[in-house]
């Protein structure tokens, strides 16, 4: 809806110029401008701008990507568009960054997750998405490995645990990708990103498939398995 919104205003100043944003040159012109609008306004409100990364970009994501998915509907739907995405929303971030997506039917898959441990309850869990791991990889790492590797990913889910003797809380993470080579590439990537995240980390086994040690928040083993990749964090002891 926000994306409609923001949208729509475009349009409205367009057609005040007898424009309209169905015309190429003029969707280029309109849209840019209002990019460039967006970086004027981080450096006017440096409380937004200096915010984590994970906090900006989703509460911009239904204004930017929005607006550019709803560009994209426009031009393949026109005015049936509108009310056609409030009978079938997207389902993902995936489809709103990859209109085609949307248009093709093209959902997530939701990764089986491994059951709590027996001296464990479930906490809360979730799903993962393009969105997430784009910004995840980003600001572990880089934008272009970013931009590279978040659109293979085809669904992900995780489930914070807590152990009932100390409350000492685990992660279990499952992403599925679009081959196995994306899916090592991750591991690669994932386990940069662990690095980064924490201070201390000390590897017990890392090969094509394996990244496992210990940190200053317990024990962790990655595993790729085919086009998935497992990851269990934060463990009191050795966990497989």
């Amino acid at each position: 809806m926000e994306g409609q919104a923001s949208w729509l205003m475009l349009e409205y100043a367009a057609r005040r110029i007898g424009k309209s944003l169905k015309d190429p040159a003029t969707a280029d012109e309109f849209l840019k401008q209002d990019e460039s609008d967006e970086d004027a306004g981080d450096k006017e409100y440096p409380v937004f701008s200096n915010a984590p990364l994970y906090i900006r970009r989703t509460l911009m994501f239904p204004y930017d990507e929005g607006e550019m998915f709803q560009q994209a509907v426009f031009l393949k739907d026109g005015k049936n568009g509108f009310a056609e995405l409030f009978r079938n929303p997207p389902v993902t971030t995936a489809q709103i960054m990859h209109p085609e997506r949307y248009f093709n039917h093209v959902g997530e898959t939701a990764p089986v997750l491994p059951k709590p441990l027996p001296h464990t309850k479930g906490f809360v869990e979730g799903s993962v998405g393009e969105l997430d791991e784009e910004i995840l990889l980003e600001q572990y790492l880089n934008k272009q490995t970013a931009a590279e590797l978040a659109p293979k990913l085809k669904g992900g889910a995780y489930r914070i645990d807590e152990v009932k003797s100390d409350h000492r809380m685990t992660l279990i993470y499952v992403s599925e990708w679009d081959d196995e080579a994306a899916a090592t590439a991750y591991l690669d990537a994932y386990q940069k990103v662990l690095r980064t995240k924490w201070k201390q980390v000390e590897i017990t086994r890392q090969d094509d498939a394996h990244f496992a040690g210990k940190s200053e928040d317990g024990f962790f083993s990655v595993t790729r398995m085919g086009a998935r990749v497992i990851s269990k964090e934060g463990y009191a002891a050795v966990v497989e």
